[in-house]
């Protein structure tokens, strides 16, 4: 189990930006567009507190952050995509890149009244597409922290950052959960130990008493 960072309100935004080809970004999540929040954000890496981890599941983390009572310590305040940069093989840029990007906000440090109205109707489908990004796939993810600005200058308050590439599917192409060894493959390729889904097998981010951990 590994500490990544602690949840207060001095963390005042979780971001989760995933990198995936652009016919795969969520259908109501809008091209890069304000939410009508200002939101200091450095696209400039911080100190990271996570280094770059493969199958990596987040969905016990969302639950921890927005859970379905609703009395997480985080709200959604702005999601977009846009296009970047591709610099794979050009067998393998037909599809184009994106990435999506959500922004959590601490409770603490919201004014609802600055949200756009079109943002507060679509939020809540917003969510939704998040979910399914983390309950249908494991990612790639390095964590990083970064100041938060306030008019362009840094402040005491942080910003956590995860950015997810390098998708694997939960699901089979028959909409079956994968199942692996439980303790991998011998230098055979035998299988060790027991077939469980394979999110039981792979390192999962979560939230245990305020800290945000990988197990």
């Amino acid at each position: 189990m590994a500490r990544v960072a602690t949840v207060s309100p001095s963390m005042r935004l979780v971001v989760f930006q995933f990198l995936v080809n652009s016919d795969h970004v969520p259908a109501v999540v809008r091209l890069r567009r304000r939410s009508g929040v200002e939101l200091n954000l450095s696209d400039i890496p911080g100190k990271e507190v996570l280094t770059s981890t493969e199958d990596v599941y987040l969905l016990n983390f969302l639950d921890g952050i927005i859970p379905i009572t609703g009395d997480g310590p985080y709200e959604l305040v702005d999601s977009w995509f846009e296009m970047v940069a591709d610099n794979r093989p050009k067998s393998k840029r037909q599809e184009g890149r994106s990435k999506v990007r959500y922004v959590f906000c601490h409770k603490d440090h919201i004014r609802t009244k600055d949200f756009h109205p079109e943002f507060v109707a679509e939020r809540d489908s917003l969510v939704d597409s998040l979910i399914n990004l983390a309950n249908d796939n494991l990612w790639m993810v390095q964590g990083h922290i970064n100041p938060y600005f306030d008019k362009g200058k840094p402040t005491t308050d942080e910003v956590m950052m995860f950015d997810c590439t390098g998708r694997s599917h939960i699901l089979n192409r028959l909409g079956v959960t994968v199942r692996v060894w439980s303790g991998g493959k011998d230098r055979l390729g035998q299988g060790i130990g027991e077939e469980v889904p394979i999110t039981e097998a792979r390192p999962k981010l979560k939230i245990v008493e305020g800290e945000i951990i990988l197990q």
